[in-house]
């Protein structure tokens, strides 16, 4: 293997990392609005619950290794998915829930 194309590699990659923290929650943002102030359809609440239980477990552990990048992407991939989770409940279910009557916006 050439060591110099892996290096440059390498440090794209590296250089890519901070700004790919950002960028997936970023485009998950319009589900998010579409679930709160659109339609649910085609939402699946228990994937999104489902994601957002893997997600603390994988927090979880990139603070155990005190993994800041993994830190930050993966806190802010928890809020986008308990938006869309919590968003995805049905509105009679939601009434019932405490602060139902907050407006996200």
């Amino acid at each position: 293997m050439n060591q110099p194309k892996f290096k440059k590699l390498a440090n794209f990659t590296e250089k890519m990392m901070f700004p790919m923290i950002f960028i997936g929650p970023l485009f998950s943002l319009p589900q998010v609005y579409n679930v709160w102030f659109e339609s649910k359809d085609g939402v699946s609440l228990i994937s999104w619950i489902t994601y957002f239980i893997t997600q603390i477990f994988w927090l979880f552990h990139a603070f155990n290794l005190k993994d800041k990048q993994n830190i930050a992407t993966g806190t802010l991939w928890l809020v986008v998915e308990f938006l869309i989770s919590s968003g995805s409940i049905p509105r009679r279910l939601r009434r019932s829930f405490p602060y139902a009557s907050l407006k996200l916006v």
